[in-house]
Order: C-alpha cells, then sequence, then structure tokens
C-alpha cells in the first residue's frame, strides 16, 4: 500500500508540472477591470432603477467584486461567486447582455474564460419557464479588427437541473488570438431567454511563452530502500544501504 500511495503521489507530481502553468502566462488582462459603463452595449439589468438591484438580482452567495484594479461597477455586475470551497471571479451577465472590451492582441495572445449557467431561488423566481429542450444560453465571442468582425466562439450551455440546493452548469474554454500587436475589440455576448444566471468566469487575455522547460523536485523524509520495490546495488560493500 505504500508503494502505490507513493507512485499515486509521483504521478499526480509529475502530472501537475505537466499542466499548463500560470506563470508562464505573462502580460495578464483581466476583462473585468476594463468593463466601463459605456463597454455595456446591452443588459437587461439596465432597464432596473438602482433600488431594484437587490441581492435577489443576483445569484446567491455571490458579492460586488471590491479588488482595487476593478474600477467602476456598474450595476454590480463584477461579482465573486462562492461555490463552497471554490470562490471565483465573474461578470455577471443574464441573456441578453453585451459587453465590449477595447484591446491589443499580444504575442502568442490566448483569450481564457469558463462560461456557467447558476440556477437558485433567485433565478428560478425570474425565470420565465421554456418547455422546448433547446433551453439554456448560448454565449458567443465576436473578434473585430479593421471593421471586420469574426465570431471565434460560440457555445450553447444547457439549464442545470432544478434541485432544493443551487446548480451550476459551466464550461472552461480557451481561444488564440490573431494576428499579434494588433488593436482589436472583443464583444461577449449571452443569448437566451430572460431571467437566466449566467455568466463569464474570469475573462482574461494573456501572452504565453511557447518554451519552458518543467523541472520536478520530489523530497521524501525517512524513506528507506526497503520499502521500495527496486533496489539498487551498493556502490560501496563498506557503506550499508541507505
Amino acid at each position: 500500500m505504500k508503494g502505490a500511495a507513493l507512485a499515486l503521489a509521483l504521478s499526480l507530481c509529475i502530472l501537475s508540472a505537466c499542466q499548463k502553468n500560470p506563470s508562464a502566462e505573462k502580460s495578464l488582462i483581466r476583462l473585468i477591470d476594463l468593463l466601463k459603463q459605456d463597454s455595456i452595449i446591452k443588459s437587461p439589468l439596465s432597464d432596473k432603477l438602482s433600488a431594484d438591484l437587490t441581492e435577489t438580482t443576483y445569484p446567491i452567495n455571490s458579492m460586488p467584486m471590491l479588488d482595487s484594479a476593478v474600477g467602476e461597477n456598474a450595476m454590480g455586475l463584477k461579482r465573486k461567486l462562492n461555490l463552497g470551497s471554490v470562490e471565483f471571479n465573474m461578470l455577471f451577465a443574464p441573456p441578453k447582455s453585451e459587453y465590449n472590451f477595447d484591446i491589443t492582441i499580444p504575442n502568442n495572445g490566448i483569450l481564457d474564460f469558463g462560461i456557467g449557467i447558476v440556477r437558485d431561488q433567485n433565478s428560478e423566481s425570474l425565470r420565465v419557464p421554456q418547455s422546448n429542450q433547446a433551453e439554456g444560453v448560448v454565449f458567443t465571442v465576436v473578434l473585430e479588427i479593421d471593421g471586420r468582425k469574426k465570431t471565434i466562439f460560440q457555445q450553447h450551455l444547457k439549464m442545470p437541473p432544478l434541485r432544493e440546493t443551487r446548480t451550476v452548469n459551466y464550461s472552461q474554454n480557451r481561444v488564440a488570438l490573431a494576428p499579434p500587436n494588433r488593436k482589436a475589440r472583443l464583444t461577449l455576448i449571452t443569448s437566451g431567454k430572460e431571467g437566466i444566471f449566467s455568466f463569464w468566469a474570469n475573462p482574461s487575455l494573456y501572452d504565453r511563452i511557447q518554451k519552458r522547460t518543467n523541472v520536478v523536485l520530489v523530497s521524501i523524509d525517512t524513506l528507506r530502500a526497503d520499502h521500495l520495490g527496486v533496489r539498487s546495488a551498493p556502490q560501496n560493500s563498506n557503506h550499508p544501504e541507505c
């Protein structure tokens, strides 16, 4: 059992080193920080008065982001969502929302983001029921350069099942951007029926370093050679095997 546990631990260490490491990323730009009032082209929350924007307008266990870099937070769209042991930044985007971001595409530019739908008591009180099985949200990302628009991502996310507690349907995505060093506009669009709590999770733009060497250092205290499945012969007969 000890040998199996050791093998599993070593495998996890090696696999984690082979994963895409955040330290390999530079020039990280959080799109949440760039969102301002004039960047919000459409939002169902625009039709509500400030007094109507209560906690029931947003997912349960979410709160406005207070990070110093966030800047203005129009309609409380920039939020932290707590899902038990996990907490992440989200850009709240109920259908029909449309947000613009003016950017410069970096070398090896990558757009990294999650898309999701939260279903809880707050959303159920607002949602318009639909019998169509295709109910859900379509998430679309449009890249515009020199007046030419191109859809670089589009995915339909189904509604999560209805339960007593909240449920979430989520997908993590990554899209390469080109050409580099060009000014462009990114547009994030959500389409679907009103009252659905859809969101963009941690939408970020960064420049990935192509070449990187991963080094794994494994340190194990009080590990005896006779507890391993493979043993090497001692190099010097005058010294016992360690």
